[in-house]
């Protein structure tokens, strides 16, 4: 404002203030001062320091995690790894074992075959020799199947070849082509025979007076529509 002279009027600061402390409501505190926060209740700096710690919190946890299966995943690996060793030394120790019963054989098979075919005794020492491996194959647990004269049963056998005989059950085993054998209680190799068939003439035959189903008699009674 202007007295007229053209300078600026004076304020006079304390009347300002006066009026401003006037215009107060009776009950209000100049101490009092609202500071206004989150909605927990706490200072926007402690919830952005809660939240940090939170954070922090769950990336520690996610490092102890992927740790774990980290070395969760190398356990595993190193498992396996030792399973397939271990497997190969067991393989190698049984076939260890089965050379171990084979080579006294060979050697004996070598000596004879150093010996000329008519020498005496050549065919009871290769007998011999045979006996030997089948003994040092059955102590590993290898069997032979037993078929010559027994019932064929596809189980054990496999039958190869097949011809009639007289005076024996259809389906015997007559001869023994070559030998099957079991291990460890498992067919290893079905023995190959061969069996008994009917004869044409016995297949063809039947009881005295019978007829066969093709041929009916006049007599009795039709059962047909």
């Amino acid at each position: 404002m202007s007295d007229g002279t053209g300078k600026p009027e004076k304020i006079n600061l304390d009347e300002i203030l006066g009026g401003m402390a006037d215009s107060r409501k009776p009950g209000d505190d100049d101490s009092s001062i609202e500071i206004i926060g989150d909605a927990s209740g706490g200072t926007p700096d402690a919830s952005v320091s809660a939240a940090s710690a939170r954070l922090q919190e769950a990336i520690a946890e996610k490092d102890r995690v992927q740790d774990l299966y980290l070395r969760a995943r190398a356990d595993l690996e190193n498992f396996r790894r030792r399973m397939e060793r271990e497997r190969d030394e067991d393989r190698q120790r049984a076939g260890s074992a089965v050379l171990r019963e084979i080579i006294p054989a060979l050697d004996n098979l070598d000596r004879a075959l150093a010996q000329p075919e008519d020498a005496p005794g050549f065919r009871e020492g290769v007998g011999l020799i045979r006996r030997q491996i089948g003994e040092s194959l059955r102590k590993l647990g290898l069997e032979a199947i037993d078929a010559l004269g027994e019932p064929f049963d596809p189980a054990y056998h496999d039958a190869v070849a097949a011809e009639p005989r007289e005076g024996l059950a259809p389906n015997t085993v007559i001869e023994e082509i070559a030998k099957g054998y079991t291990y460890a209680g498992r067919v290893l190799r079905p023995a190959l025979v061969k069996v008994v068939i009917p004869s044409p003439k016995a297949a063809g035959s039947g009881p005295a007076g019978a007829e066969s189903p093709e041929q009916g008699g006049s007599d009795g009674p039709d059962h047909r529509n």
